[in-house]
């Protein structure tokens, strides 16, 4: 299940100071995690900063009313490294490796029966996924206005299945590239836009697959279907990846202690996926400093990127996080604690908790 349709429940949001303030920050000139947003952000490191932060998913329960035991469910672990450098005035360099998406499809217990209906063994039916990223930010102060932010992500997508009778794994890189820019109009108000280019390949599995007490290895590839005998099934799937284009603002009102922002983010959902269209999703934060806390608050959109009539009574599970945060800095220290939460305003049946943490270090 390589497919952007799960990108609902999938994405971790690692920019864990951006989670408090409704995942905003495309306009922002910040600390080092904001690259994962946009990486002309990374723009306030003085010499050397890590970073190390960790992300707690909710268990969200999945077509119920047709098979008991369903859930999507957190993979661990989930978290984040990275570290960055300030080459001289003008140059900031980064490294990342972080959990970009992850999930286990857990389809509850089912049960092995004879030929009389007896129970003879039972199963569960299980599927990870997991999209690791290699990320490597450069951003570059153009002039007093403008700031360039350029990266590259390799990713590693890995997933793992057993249903019972069949156990595959599928393992591949990609890579993406990505571009950023922040303008400051003036000394209160700054406008940011960010980049991401998508991919759409072909995916190869490798597994066993186990019949009659028998078991027999093959190599399948996935869509269109074609078997070349009882057991040597090839499937074909492909993986798709959308791009991203995300417009921002920050407004800094002169002496204030306080920031307001707001993003727009839509996604190009590839023509082929004919169940799924573009998505549209609005992102909203404050953030108010006091002393040596940055207190955050915040909203933002997961929109239900279905097409309607490609599915059965499909209702509208579009989701709308209510988020909070903030950042305690201990001289060189920083902690950060962010929740984002869509149970008190979704109608709809796809509800999530994230609650993440981490600790940076200046040196």
């Amino acid at each position: 299940m390589f497919s952007c349709f799960w990108d609902f429940y999938a994405d971790n949001r690692m920019a864990l100071q951006a989670g408090g303030r409704g995942y905003t920050g495309v306009a922002s000139e910040g600390e080092l995690a904001l690259a994962i947003i946009n990486p002309a952000s990374m723009a306030n490191i003085a010499g050397w900063q890590a970073f190390a932060g960790y992300a707690y998913k909710s268990n969200l329960p999945w077509l119920r009313d047709y098979i008991g035991g369903m859930e999507l469910k957190a993979l661990h672990p989930c978290g984040v490294l990275s570290m960055g450098r300030s080459l001289n005035d003008k140059i900031q360099i980064g490294c990342f490796v972080y959990d970009a998406k992850s999930y286990v499809f857990d389809a509850g217990p089912f049960a092995y029966l004879d030929e009389y209906g007896n129970i003879i063994g039972t199963y569960s039916p299980k599927e990870s996924i997991r999209k690791t990223t290699v990320y490597l930010p450069a951003s570059i102060r153009f002039n007093d206005r403008i700031q360039l932010g350029f990266g590259l992500e390799g990713n590693r997508c890995h997933r793992k299945k057993n249903i019972g009778f069949y156990e595959a794994a599928a393992d591949f890189w990609e890579i993406l590239p990505r571009a950023g820019a922040v303008y400051r109009a003036n000394r209160a108000i700054s406008l940011g836009l960010a980049y991401r280019q998508g991919i759409d390949h072909s995916v190869t599995e490798t597994g066993i697959f186990t019949d009659g007490g028998g078991v027999i290895p093959f190599s399948d590839t996935l869509w269109p279907s074609s078997y070349t005998d009882d057991y040597d099934m090839k499937w074909t799937f492909r993986h798709h990846e959308p791009s991203t284009i995300r417009f921002g603002v920050e407004y800094r009102p002169a002496g204030s202690p306080c920031s307001f922002l707001a993003d727009f983010e839509h996604s190009f959902v590839p023509d082929i996926i004919s169940s799924l269209k573009d998505r549209n999703d609005l992102h909203l934060g404050f953030e108010y400093r006091k002393g040596d806390t940055d207190y955050r608050a915040g909203f933002f959109t997961v929109r239900d990127y279905r097409v309607r009539s490609q599915y059965l009574n499909p209702g509208d599970n579009s989701q709308y996080f209510l988020t909070g945060g903030l950042t305690r800095y201990f001289g060189p220290w920083g902690a950060t604690l962010s929740l984002m939460d869509s149970h008190l305003l979704t109608p709809g049946e796809w509800k999530t908790t994230v609650a993440n943490g981490g600790i940076s270090y200046l040196f």
